[in-house]
C-alpha cells in the first residue's frame, strides 16, 4: 500500500536483516490508514506505527494488554473520502465494519468533529435497512 525506492533507503539491510529504515514511503493508493500510538508499561517513548491495512489494525486492538496497549489512534483520508482538496489526519473516535448483501463490506469511521467517513456513499447507507455494523474500535472504550 505504500511504495519505496532504493535511493531513499537510509540503514544499509546488509547489517540488519529485519529491518530497513527510510527516508521517505510514497503512498500509491487513496485509501485511509491509520496513525497509531502504542505504548507499553514502563516506557517513556510510544511506538508509532503506521498502519494501511484495516485487518491490521484491529489484529494490533486484539493484542492490547495492560503492559502493551493503543493509546492514540488518529485516522488519515484522501481528498475523495474527507470531501476537502487534500490529505487530513484526524483523530479516529470509532470504526466499525459494515456489510449489507447488496453493497458487501466495508467501514465507516467516525472522526473527531462528528464526521463519518466511509467507502460506501453515505446516500447507499441512508437508504438501506438491515445493514450489519460491527464495532472493531472507540475511544470510548478506551483509558
Amino acid at each position: 500500500m505504500f511504495r519505496t525506492h532504493r535511493s531513499t533507503m537510509i540503514s544499509n539491510p546488509e547489517h540488519s536483516h529485519e529491518e530497513a529504515i527510510w527516508s521517505c514511503v510514497e503512498h500509491c493508493i487513496q485509501l485511509p490508514w491509520f496513525y497509531i500510538e502504542v505504548r507499553r508499561k514502563n516506557d517513556d517513548q510510544p511506538k508509532v506505527l503506521q498502519i494501511m491495512d484495516p485487518q491490521v489494525f484491529v489484529e494490533l486492538l486484539e493484542q492490547d494488554t495492560k503492559d502493551s496497549y493503543v493509546e492514540f489512534v488518529q485516522l488519515v483520508t484522501p481528498p475523495q473520502l474527507n470531501g476537502t482538496h487534500k490529505w487530513m489526519m484526524e483523530e479516529l473516535i470509532s470504526f466499525w465494519h459494515l456489510y449489507h448483501p447488496e453493497l458487501g463490506g466495508s467501514e465507516l469511521y467516525e472522526v473527531s468533529e462528528g464526521k463519518y467517513y466511509s467507502m460506501i456513499d453515505p446516500d447507499h447507507l441512508r437508504s438501506r435497512s438491515g445493514i450489519k455494523k460491527k464495532i472493531l474500535y472507540t475511544t470510548a472504550n478506551r483509558s
